[in-house]
Protein backbone atom coordinates (compact mmCIF):
# COMPACT_ATOMS: atom_id res chain seq x y z
CA UNK A 1 0.00 0.00 0.00
CA UNK A 2 1.57 3.58 -0.87
CA UNK A 3 2.17 5.60 1.92
CA UNK A 4 -0.16 8.13 0.94
CA UNK A 5 -2.56 5.95 1.03
CA UNK A 6 -1.55 4.54 4.09
CA UNK A 7 -2.11 8.19 5.60
CA UNK A 8 -5.70 8.36 4.64
CA UNK A 9 -6.56 5.05 6.29
CA UNK A 10 -5.04 6.27 9.52
CA UNK A 11 -6.27 9.71 9.24
CA UNK A 12 -9.93 8.50 8.28
CA UNK A 13 -9.80 5.61 11.42
CA UNK A 14 -9.22 8.20 13.73
CA UNK A 15 -11.95 10.39 12.47
CA UNK A 16 -14.55 7.71 12.72
CA UNK A 17 -13.12 6.23 15.97
CA UNK A 18 -13.79 9.50 17.17
CA UNK A 19 -16.96 10.09 15.77
CA UNK A 20 -18.27 7.01 17.63
CA UNK A 21 -16.61 7.80 20.71
CA UNK A 22 -18.73 11.07 20.55
CA UNK A 23 -22.33 9.43 19.68
CA UNK A 24 -21.53 7.07 22.53
CA UNK A 25 -21.03 9.66 25.16
CA UNK A 26 -17.25 8.64 25.92
CA UNK A 27 -14.80 11.33 27.52
CA UNK A 28 -17.30 11.59 30.48
CA UNK A 29 -18.28 9.71 33.91
CA UNK A 30 -21.86 8.54 33.70
CA UNK A 31 -20.99 8.61 37.73
CA UNK A 32 -21.65 12.18 37.69
CA UNK A 33 -25.45 13.86 38.06
CA UNK A 34 -26.27 16.97 35.85
CA UNK A 35 -25.99 19.62 37.90
CA UNK A 36 -29.73 20.24 39.08
CA UNK A 37 -31.91 23.40 37.70
CA UNK A 38 -33.28 25.27 40.76
CA UNK A 39 -37.65 24.81 40.12
CA UNK A 40 -38.85 27.63 37.66
CA UNK A 41 -40.90 29.03 40.71
CA UNK A 42 -37.51 29.71 42.32
CA UNK A 43 -36.75 32.19 39.33
CA UNK A 44 -40.48 34.22 40.29
CA UNK A 45 -41.12 37.04 43.03
CA UNK A 46 -44.18 35.64 45.28
CA UNK A 47 -47.45 37.28 44.27
CA UNK A 48 -48.30 40.42 45.63
CA UNK A 49 -50.41 40.93 48.31
CA UNK A 50 -54.25 42.39 48.27
CA UNK A 51 -53.40 45.94 49.24
CA UNK A 52 -56.09 45.64 51.95
CA UNK A 53 -53.85 42.59 53.81
CA UNK A 54 -50.62 44.59 52.72
CA UNK A 55 -52.14 47.54 54.57
CA UNK A 56 -53.64 45.26 57.44
CA UNK A 57 -50.79 43.38 58.22
CA UNK A 58 -48.20 46.66 58.81
CA UNK A 59 -51.11 48.28 60.92
CA UNK A 60 -51.48 45.27 62.86
CA UNK A 61 -47.47 44.64 63.47
CA UNK A 62 -46.49 47.90 64.55
CA UNK A 63 -50.09 48.46 66.57
CA UNK A 64 -48.99 45.46 68.25
CA UNK A 65 -45.42 46.40 69.81
CA UNK A 66 -47.61 50.16 70.28
CA UNK A 67 -49.69 47.48 72.84
CA UNK A 68 -46.66 45.94 74.13
CA UNK A 69 -44.46 48.96 74.78
CA UNK A 70 -47.49 50.62 76.58
CA UNK A 71 -48.03 47.74 78.89
CA UNK A 72 -44.45 46.19 79.56
CA UNK A 73 -43.77 49.16 81.98
CA UNK A 74 -46.74 48.20 83.89
CA UNK A 75 -46.49 44.40 83.87
CA UNK A 76 -42.78 44.88 84.74
CA UNK A 77 -42.98 46.96 87.96
CA UNK A 78 -41.78 49.84 87.19
CA UNK A 79 -44.99 51.84 86.57
CA UNK A 80 -48.42 51.29 88.29
CA UNK A 81 -50.68 51.88 85.30
CA UNK A 82 -50.65 52.35 81.57
CA UNK A 83 -50.56 55.91 81.05
CA UNK A 84 -50.37 56.52 77.20
CA UNK A 85 -53.89 56.19 76.32
CA UNK A 86 -53.70 58.37 73.89
CA UNK A 87 -51.68 56.54 71.53
CA UNK A 88 -53.41 53.23 72.29
CA UNK A 89 -56.73 54.93 71.33
CA UNK A 90 -55.10 56.10 68.21
CA UNK A 91 -53.72 52.88 67.58
CA UNK A 92 -57.39 51.02 68.24
CA UNK A 93 -58.63 53.70 65.70
CA UNK A 94 -55.84 52.36 63.14
CA UNK A 95 -56.57 49.01 63.53
CA UNK A 96 -60.35 49.75 63.45
CA UNK A 97 -60.23 51.03 60.02
CA UNK A 98 -58.43 48.17 58.16
CA UNK A 99 -60.46 45.58 56.27
CA UNK A 100 -57.92 42.80 55.47
CA UNK A 101 -59.74 40.43 53.07
CA UNK A 102 -57.76 37.14 54.55
CA UNK A 103 -59.65 35.22 57.31
CA UNK A 104 -56.11 35.03 59.11
CA UNK A 105 -55.54 38.67 59.37
CA UNK A 106 -59.32 39.44 60.37
CA UNK A 107 -58.42 37.04 63.24
CA UNK A 108 -55.04 38.79 64.30
CA UNK A 109 -57.62 42.16 63.81
CA UNK A 110 -60.28 40.89 66.21
CA UNK A 111 -58.00 40.23 69.23
CA UNK A 112 -55.41 43.03 69.16
CA UNK A 113 -58.45 45.89 68.84
CA UNK A 114 -59.97 45.27 72.04
CA UNK A 115 -56.64 44.42 73.89
CA UNK A 116 -55.63 48.03 72.42
CA UNK A 117 -59.32 49.70 73.57
CA UNK A 118 -58.69 48.01 76.83
CA UNK A 119 -55.61 48.90 77.52
CA UNK A 120 -56.79 52.48 76.76
CA UNK A 121 -59.91 52.64 79.11
CA UNK A 122 -60.35 54.29 82.14
CA UNK A 123 -60.10 50.79 84.10
CA UNK A 124 -56.49 50.96 83.05
CA UNK A 125 -56.07 53.59 84.99
CA UNK A 126 -56.44 51.88 88.30
CA UNK A 127 -53.72 50.64 90.09
CA UNK A 128 -55.93 47.62 90.74
CA UNK A 129 -56.59 46.18 87.25
CA UNK A 130 -53.64 47.65 85.19
CA UNK A 131 -50.99 45.22 86.04
CA UNK A 132 -53.47 42.49 85.17
CA UNK A 133 -54.85 44.19 81.97
CA UNK A 134 -51.15 45.24 81.11
CA UNK A 135 -50.42 41.30 81.26
CA UNK A 136 -53.31 40.57 79.03
CA UNK A 137 -51.90 42.82 76.97
CA UNK A 138 -48.51 41.34 76.55
CA UNK A 139 -50.40 38.05 75.97
CA UNK A 140 -52.67 39.61 73.06
CA UNK A 141 -49.22 41.42 71.78
CA UNK A 142 -47.30 37.48 71.67
CA UNK A 143 -50.33 36.09 69.99
CA UNK A 144 -50.82 38.89 67.25
CA UNK A 145 -47.04 38.57 66.48
CA UNK A 146 -47.26 34.98 66.38
CA UNK A 147 -50.06 35.19 64.17
CA UNK A 148 -48.09 37.66 61.91
CA UNK A 149 -45.11 35.19 61.69
CA UNK A 150 -47.52 32.10 60.73
CA UNK A 151 -48.92 34.75 57.85
CA UNK A 152 -45.57 35.60 57.10
CA UNK A 153 -44.46 32.14 56.51
CA UNK A 154 -47.50 31.08 54.31
CA UNK A 155 -47.40 34.63 51.82
CA UNK A 156 -43.88 35.17 51.12
CA UNK A 157 -44.60 38.64 49.71
CA UNK A 158 -45.45 39.51 53.60
CA UNK A 159 -42.25 39.29 54.68
CA UNK A 160 -41.14 42.53 53.33
CA UNK A 161 -42.94 43.96 55.35
CA UNK A 162 -41.73 43.11 58.48
CA UNK A 163 -39.13 45.16 60.63
CA UNK A 164 -35.68 44.41 59.61
CA UNK A 165 -36.52 43.49 55.76
CA UNK A 166 -34.86 45.29 52.64
CA UNK A 167 -38.39 45.75 50.94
Amino acid sequence: MPPRRLLQGIVQGIVVSAACAALAGCGGSADKPAAPRPPASAEQAPPRLPSGDRAAFAVLARNSGVLRAAAVPVAYGSATRIVVRRRLRVAARQVGRTHPRKAALRALRARLLPALRRAASPEALQDSAAKRIARDSIAAADGVDAGLRRYAASNPAANELLPGSSG
